[in-house]
């Protein structure tokens, strides 16, 4: 088993009041090992990450993201899907191609 947290996401227990969300939340893995998913940045909004297999962690923003950027999937090419939410709180879904 291994443990997926995204360094510098806000852990606190209970979270703090700009940390509207908490902790580190995988969505899917695809066959070579690369796990896609989202985690509670420090400024209290969900970003995207990917983690290769060798444990390196990228993180990103859809465009026009203020709301939280969630990934839902990911394919054998690395491409992530998700949603995004747009400083009005309309979402929005996106492909990212890595």
């Amino acid at each position: 088993m291994v443990t997926l947290d995204v360094p510098d996401a806000c852990t606190a227990l209970p979270p703090p009041a700009d940390c509207a969300f908490n902790g580190t939340g995988p969505n899917g893995i695809n066959a070579l090992g690369v796990v896609a998913g989202w985690s509670a940045g420090e400024d209290g909004v969900p970003h995207g990450f990917w983690r290769a297999a060798n444990g390196s962690v990228n993180t990103f923003d859809a465009p026009g993201a203020v709301g939280g950027t969630f990934p839902v999937s990911i394919n054998l090419w690395g491409q992530i899907t998700g949603q995004a939410y747009d400083s009005s709180g309309v979402v929005h879904g996106f492909l990212l191609k890595p």
